[in-house]
């Protein structure tokens, strides 16, 4: 290179010391010919500006914008609430700026809400806040104040090589990679079960006709949080009761037909339980109906203090179904309502009514033959309760669930 000529380069890695690739690095000067011009680093991290003339101002800016959901899961929302209470406080400068998705200089219940965004797929970006940050490797961050990072490198009147100008990406909103690597394990996310069953009853569906379908996971005790998404396109009408409130802990993607969760329990339990009631736009089997979707959100459960992850499988009890079928009239209901059920053979019948708490009101048990049945139900039966309760009739394993309403 001539004499009259400089180079500057450098690396961008991780926080982890992994490289990054396809990073772009802007170059800004009072240099006309280099103002504004930019490389992009390659699959060791590495970047190079040449043939730079000297005596120049130089500065040095990394910029990656994209894959904002990357590393991103409810886990992260479950930390980043643990430290703002207090109880499980950050103690790495770069988890605090990977915690600030609203660059706030801070860390706070609206970088959870944010980011909660971000995985519900609300927010595609950030609305405050890029991808990545980068602080300038080897600068000395303290934990009481990490927002006084160095995210670009100034040179004054350059007149000599720079090699090393190099730079540690933070991706903003992974704070659960730093407990991952304080551990030094690259599984601590994993746990050791296969995954956890979303267990519910493979119900035969009407068109237009709204029907309860009730979801557990059992031994739930360790569950802190979750994430998946429903396709809901076979599905006119849904509402989902049990898991938060709309437009928080979920949300309906109309332009996708995806019903996306992200979760945070309260309070331990030894099952988890939540409603989805449903219209069909056509009739058919639930099974056959809904799907997890995980293009986007992958399916999972985040367990115990470490928030180990599992995955979550969707598990149909009672397949496959038979040709029987069930009717449940008037709804709402005044004194009396029928249940008609049709039975393709000699089966037995067990129709359980209860509240929305799972106290049984009444149980009917009987053997029906082939055809057209019909059991009332009345006021009197259910001690004249009111409100809404939930039907479930099981036709020999078969099993129908109804929302009713008593006046």
């Amino acid at each position: 290179a001539s004499s009259n000529m400089i180079d500057i380069a450098g690396e961008i890695n991780d926080v982890f010391g992994e490289p990054l690739e396809n990073v772009e690095v802007k170059l800004c000067s009072n240099n006309q010919d280099a103002n504004q011009s930019s490389v992009f680093t390659d699959n060791e991290g590495r970047y190079a500006f040449t043939e730079l003339q000297k005596d120049y101002d130089y500065k040095v800016v990394p910029e990656l914008n994209q894959d904002f959901l990357k590393g991103v899961t409810t886990a992260d929302l479950i930390h980043i609430q643990r430290h703002a209470l207090g109880i499980d406080q950050f103690d790495s400068p770069y988890q605090l700026i990977a915690a600030d998705a609203d660059n706030s200089d801070n860390t706070t219940a609206i970088d959870i809400l944010q980011l909660r965004k971000l995985i519900l797929g609300v927010y595609e970006e950030l609305p405050n806040n890029n991808s990545y940050r980068y602080g300038t490797t080897g600068q000395e961050l303290p934990v009481e104040n990490p927002w006084m990072i160095e995210e670009s490198v100034i040179i004054d009147n350059a007149d000599e090589m720079h090699d090393n100008i190099s730079f540690n990406a933070i991706k903003v909103g992974d704070v659960s990679s730093f407990e991952s690597s304080a551990k030094n394990d690259d599984s601590t996310r994993k746990s050791n079960n296969n995954a956890s069953a979303l267990k519910t009853e493979n119900v035969n569906l009407r068109s237009g006709e709204l029907t309860s379908v009730i979801f557990s996971i059992e031994d739930a005790q360790d569950i802190e949080g979750l994430q998946f998404s429903f396709d809901m396109s076979a599905f006119e009408y849904f509402e989902l009761n049990g898991l938060g409130e709309y437009g928080q802990s979920y949300v309906f993607d109309e332009s996708r037909d995806l019903l996306n969760v992200s979760w945070i329990s309260e309070a331990a339990s030894d099952m988890l339980e939540f409603e989805l009631l449903v219209t069909a736009s056509e009739s058919g089997s639930l099974a056959d109906m809904l799907k997890l979707d995980e293009s986007k959100i992958e399916a999972l459960t985040f367990l115990g203090k470490n928030l180990e992850e599992d995955k979550i499988e969707l598990a149909f009890e009672n397949v496959p179904l038979t040709a029987n079928s069930v009717k449940l009239t008037p709804n709402p209901f005044q004194d009396m309502f029928n249940i008609e059920i049709e039975s393709a053979g000699r089966n037995q019948v067990t129709i359980d009514i209860m509240d929305l708490s799972g106290r049984l009101l009444h149980r009917t048990n009987k053997t029906i033959g082939e055809g057209m049945h019909t059991e009332t139900i009345y006021k009197s039966d259910i001690a004249s309760y009111q409100g809404v309760m939930i039907v479930r009739v099981n036709n020999s394993g078969e099993i129908n669930t109804f929302r009713v309403i008593s006046l």
